[in-house]
């Protein structure tokens, strides 16, 4: 095993080769041991475990956390939800937006449209009720434009590069 000195301590360190492995190891399995995170990366236990610490400290890693399949949650129906007039109240669609259960993933985008919403609900009746009782009256919603989700390609993931 090729021996891999611990990256530097410093909290706006980059992120080196050995980082991104083990990036790569942790989003396929989050649950890895330092052991075994040290194993499959090629890296002393001691140099894992200054680099987790490190990526940690840093904000690189912003937590640790589960792939929950919605289907089996009583969610499976997902909708992508194009939002304009948003931005006129950005700070406050925004906190209602993170308020809201059903909202997966939210962002603010150029273009026709002002924000773009994917939410996962129950079915059709929960979608229709989400859009009509919530999302229309947020503040500055002019109106919204519904892209049903018919199959998930490929789903939420890690992208490194």
């Amino acid at each position: 095993m090729k021996e891999h000195p611990a990256a530097p301590h410093d909290a706006d360190a980059t992120v080196d080769a050995v980082d991104m492995t083990l990036l790569r190891l942790l989003a396929q399995d989050a649950r890895l041991s330092v052991s075994a995170l040290a194993e499959q990366g090629a890296i002393s236990r001691a140099s894992a475990y200054a680099r987790l610490g490190r990526l940690q400290k840093s904000g690189v890693i912003e937590g640790f956390t589960v792939r929950v399949d919605p289907t089996k949650t009583g969610a499976g129906f997902g909708a992508i939800i194009l939002l304009t007039g948003g931005q006129l109240a950005s700070g406050e669609l925004r906190t209602q937006l993170t308020d809201m259960p059903e909202v997966a993933y939210a962002a603010f985008v150029t273009g026709a449209s002002d924000a773009i919403v994917l939410v996962r609900v129950r079915d059709m009746d929960a979608l229709r009720d989400l859009i009509f009782l919530k999302l229309q009256k947020l503040p500055g919603i002019r109106g919204s434009h519904t892209l049903i989700v018919m199959e998930e390609v490929i789903p939420p993931r890690m992208v490194l590069p």
